[in-house]
């Protein structure tokens, strides 16, 4: 009888699904499954947006230097593919109380033109809850 073993490469993978987290610490979480999918160690920054409105956060990855509001996409990690996005003036100023919306996402991904931003590029979305909601 042979064998045809497949070496198991998700170490550390908490999630096979592309999720974004909120977390106490004031920061975005990408998922190693988010950043596997839309390659986000090709880029260095975010841009975040809120809607006080629908209570939704917005952020589209960068590598302009010259954006002024951008923050910087870091590495979790050794061992990990996850990055995070630390935030805390963002979540302050917004007075986004994250012990309410600290959970997993499953964002929307829309076109920043679809939104009204007039720029080309994706915009990811989290409508923020207060419950954990049901991960697609």
């Amino acid at each position: 009888m042979g064998y045809n073993f497949e070496k198991f490469t998700g170490f550390n993978a908490r999630t096979t699904k592309p999720v974004v987290s909120i977390t106490r610490a004031k920061a975005i979480g990408l998922s190693s499954a988010f950043c596997a999918k839309y390659n986000v160690d090709q880029f260095n920054f975010a841009v975040l947006y809120y809607d006080r409105a629908s209570n939704s956060i917005g952020f589209r990855l960068t590598n302009d230097e010259k954006e002024v509001s951008k923050f910087t996409v870091t590495k979790t990690r050794k061992g990990t593919k996850g990055s995070s996005i630390t935030s805390q003036s963002f979540f302050n100023t917004n007075k986004i109380p994250v012990d309410l919306f600290a959970h997993q996402y499953s964002p929307k991904e829309k076109e920043l033109r679809e939104v009204g931003i007039d720029e080309k590029g994706k915009l990811f979305i989290i409508d923020l809850k207060e419950k954990q909601p049901e991960l697609d």
